[in-house]
């Protein structure tokens, strides 16, 4: 009997310990997964260097607690639909992006949206041809505080580049979205 009581504690303390172990080897293991942000300059510290802005009286910057905040409003200048775009290209090689899974994010704060706004990451073929957008999109009507947004998703066996998108169009004179946080990450 004692010999079996030895067996069983002793059979416990190797599963404890390879239980230990494994818990390590876990905590290792995600410490190497840290991913930088794909998207450059996603955080604005040199303003909009390196992005294309179609209006700039639609896009501005603010300062808040260290962190830079994209504001979108609209512009009074513009009449039709007062469509405007911030864009960018991501660098990747073609290997890194066709038929791969990311993960896009950004958080937002609606102070007011009666028009349409999102933000997107843009799939693009080998033409320059867009395959698809991977849309977070802003609700008529929405009115939140700071709220973090995501969407997973896998290219297209066509897409070779890819952009980020932030388009708002039909805004209303009170419709201002704010966005911090934007991010791109590959999956591994």
């Amino acid at each position: 009997m004692l010999n079996m009581t030895k067996r069983i504690i002793v059979g416990f303390l190797i599963a404890s310990g390879a239980m230990y172990c494994n818990a390590d080897a876990i905590k290792e293991s995600n410490n190497d997964d840290k991913i930088e942000n794909l998207i450059g300059g996603a955080d604005f510290a040199e303003g909009f260097d390196g992005w294309y802005v179609s209006c700039k009286e639609a896009f501005s910057l603010n300062k808040v607690d260290g962190e830079n905040i994209l504001i979108v409003k609209r512009n009074p200048e513009l009449k039709k639909n007062n469509y405007v775009k911030c864009s960018k290209g991501i660098k990747l090689s073609k290997d890194n992006v066709t038929g791969k899974k990311f993960t896009f994010g950004v958080t937002l704060k609606a102070i007011n949206v009666s028009g349409k706004a999102y933000f997107a990451i843009r799939e693009i073929d080998a033409n320059r041809k867009t395959v698809s957008y991977q849309k977070i999109n802003l609700k008529k009507r929405d009115k939140y505080d700071w709220k973090k947004f995501t969407k997973t998703f896998t290219t297209s066996p066509k897409t070779v580049k890819l952009a980020i998108y932030v388009v708002a169009r039909y805004l209303g004179k009170d419709d201002e979205i704010q966005a911090k946080n934007i991010y791109l990450y590959r999956e591994k």
